[in-house]
């Protein structure tokens, strides 16, 4: 936290001046991306580690962030991903937001701060009823790359933090469809033509290429060990074929080349 920062919206990173953390001062795109980001891992932190100082500490940011995405994270515009997509009402990018706004109501709830983890958790529970209206295909069976778009689908990555920090505020059912859905994708699927030897698009927008990190992060929130596997199996096809010799990266192309694109040494695939 400093005075220097006035966004309100979190940081994309601490500075260009390794390995000083001079700061970032600059306005981004990535607003919900980032805050998302940092409310689901400060409480995942809290959690998992028993300690409370940064959740104490910096509870005023954290609640800044929350307001921020409970203002903004519905119908996400003029906003960018991680991975630098930038289309209107991304479903995914959306659902990130929202789960973040639930995170700030348990970091709320286990300081004793119970208006605020009211208010925090209502905005949620209101926020996720919209989400799921907009997000789901007309017939329920798929998440939508983005809002309205019935020829869209996506990996949603995102709804592991639901699974991570059991907020519970993705219905089943959802996590069953987009099971089946994506399972209809694999190559074992008489409907997997867009599956290749290393995997499956993240999207219907970037179908070139394959994200370890993302495609693992949706593996682990199917409800089929042999979906999950499908989806495993391929990423690691792509480890073990040796077709480059840098180090590993997150973004590949899915052809036959297997072409690293970006990521190589990610510390994203540590956490894979």
């Amino acid at each position: 936290s400093s005075s220097q920062y006035t966004q309100p919206y979190a940081a994309t990173d601490l500075g260009e001046s390794y390995p000083h953390a001079t700061g970032n001062t600059q306005s981004h795109t990535q607003g919900i991306e980032q805050s998302g980001n940092m409310l689901i891992m400060t409480l995942a932190h809290a959690r998992i580690s028993g300690d409370g100082t940064y959740i104490n500490q910096y509870y005023d940011l954290l609640k800044s962030w929350a307001n921020y995405l409970t203002d903004n994270t519905l119908t996400p515009n003029d906003q960018t991903t991680a991975d630098l997509e930038s289309q209107a009402n991304m479903t995914n990018l959306a659902v990130k937001g929202i789960i973040g706004v639930r995170a700030m109501a348990e970091i709320s709830q286990a300081l004793g701060k119970t208006d605020d983890a009211t208010t925090f958790a209502n905005a949620a529970s209101t926020l996720v009823s919209s989400w799921q209206s907009l997000a789901l295909s007309q017939d329920s069976l798929h998440v939508l790359a983005v809002y309205g778009n019935e020829q869209s689908w996506t990996l949603p990555y995102n709804l592991y933090a639901d699974i991570l920090l059991q907020t519970n505020l993705i219905s089943n059912n959802i996590y069953t469809s987009e099971t089946s859905f994506l399972g209809g994708l694999l190559p074992e699927s008489a409907n997997g033509s867009l599956a290749t030897p290393f995997g499956i698009p993240i999207d219907t927008f970037t179908s070139t290429q394959g994200y370890a990190s993302w495609t693992m992060f949706t593996a682990a929130i199917m409800t089929n060990s042999t979906v999950r596997d499908g989806l495993i199996e391929p990423v690691w096809t792509h480890i073990m074929s040796n077709i480059s010799g840098f180090p590993y990266s997150t973004t590949y192309k899915l052809d036959s080349t297997g072409a690293l694109v970006a990521g190589r040494s990610s510390p994203a695939l540590v956490l894979d």
